[in-house]
């Protein structure tokens, strides 16, 4: 007994040690945990991110839990496909490859390219849309009454969406904090890009082209045409765009709000005096549209050199031409410049007729009636001008 005691005390001793060193270790990894666990909910609430920043922070915590959430900013806004929410009024879709209409099922998916239209009924519910897709979570695709839109093919993963309208009243409900550049929607005659908020667009096909009402509720989105473009239309901005279908002619009116139009006036040839190097630069004209100012954009093909020449014009809310410039696309000396309008001013008596000049108008005048008889060609003259502005007020 005596010749093992020693060693019984050396094997208690070992074991003594080894549990120490690994009740400290256990501390060291719930350290590590408790450090984990307090960063993860910053990374979930930080603002949106990158996807090269998350990618970044994953690198440079290879120890963190499998199971981690990514950023929000990395996860994709839109579904795959298009899930019809509603489907109250008479809904249809178009499905590729299949070559037919087929009624629109609640609760379903379709594919990207696919085709929607929908027409309200006397079943549906008041205050409730005829009918709903939803694009992804928080974006929604509603058409109130009668309506019809298309959807562009995408790529697996893609994170873009793209509406084509065909016709009616279509209004689109997406978040406020959608990535600009994801949401577009396009028709013939021009491109509306970084969709926010709630916007509605009334699209309608007429004889001669095209008109549409574009109407942003809440939120904000950028518009372009040919030879013009709108950086950023705002909550409670409204406004009218009608185009021919040759897309020769193209006609802006602000219904309501103010937002900035910038115009296309060509192209002019500068000089760099520190390099003596001739560039050609764009020039454009910025304008403040505002209800019941209007901008008309009219085109025609050249036939010297298939170039397209371009008038654009710019009015007040009275009709009144402001702005006026023509110039050919491409070409720096085929500009015709600003043409300045000068402000009318009423001709003076004294200017017009000789009588007038040499009269002696000392006496009393309100005596007198030949002035008043002088003036009334005058009269009649502004008068013959304020209708004609009147006249220019309707442009459409």
């Amino acid at each position: 007994m005596r010749t093992l005691r020693p060693g019984y005390t050396i094997a208690a001793g070992v074991f003594a040690a080894c549990a120490l060193a690994f009740c400290a270790g256990a501390q060291d990894l719930d350290f590590l945990m408790d450090e984990d666990a307090a960063e993860a909910p910053a990374e979930e609430s930080a603002p949106e991110e990158s996807p090269a920043g998350g990618e970044t922070a994953a690198a440079a915590e290879p120890s963190a839990a499998p199971e981690a959430k990514p950023a929000p900013a990395g996860k994709n806004p839109f579904y795959q496909l298009v899930r019809c929410v509603e489907a109250q009024g008479n809904v249809q879709v178009f499905k590729p490859r299949t070559g037919q209409w087929e009624p629109a099922i609640e609760g379903k998916y379709y594919p990207m390219g696919a085709v929607f239209k929908a027409e309200r009924t006397a079943s549906v519910l008041e205050g409730s849309p005829a009918a709903c897709f939803a694009f992804g979570e928080n974006c929604y695709v509603k058409i109130e009454r009668s309506g019809e839109f298309a959807t562009r093919p995408i790529d697996i993963g893609e994170r873009t969406r793209t509406v084509v309208l065909k016709g009616g009243v279509v209004k689109f409900d997406l978040p406020l904090t959608l990535p600009p550049g994801s949401f577009s929607v396009v028709a013939p005659h021009f491109t509306s890009t970084n969709l926010q908020g709630e916007i509605q667009y009334s699209y309608s096909s007429l004889q001669d082209g095209d008109e549409i009402i574009v109407r942003v509720i809440t939120g904000s989105l950028s518009l372009s045409g040919a030879h013009y473009k709108i950086d950023r239309m705002n909550a409670a901005n409204r406004l009218r765009i009608r185009t021919t279908g040759d897309d020769l002619e193209t006609f802006l009116r602000g219904e309501s709000g103010n937002f900035a139009v910038t115009l296309d006036q060509g192209i002019e040839r500068r000089t760099d005096f520190s390099t003596n190097e001739k560039k050609d630069e764009p020039v454009t004209l910025v304008y403040n549209l505002t209800p019941k100012c209007a901008i008309k954009i009219f085109r025609r093909r050249s036939d010297a050199d298939d170039r397209m020449l371009v008038n654009t014009m710019t009015f007040d809310a009275h009709g009144k031409i402001v702005n006026r410039r023509a110039f050919a696309e491409n070409r720096y000396n085929v500009n015709s410049g600003e043409l300045v309008i000068k402000p009318r001013q009423v001709v003076a008596p004294s200017e017009k007729s000789e009588e007038t000049t040499t009269m002696d108008v000392t006496p009393v005048e309100d005596e007198s009636f030949e002035d008043s008889g002088a003036e009334t060609p005058a009269e009649d003259d502004s008068g013959s001008q304020d209708s004609g502005d009147d006249a220019e007020e309707d442009i459409f």
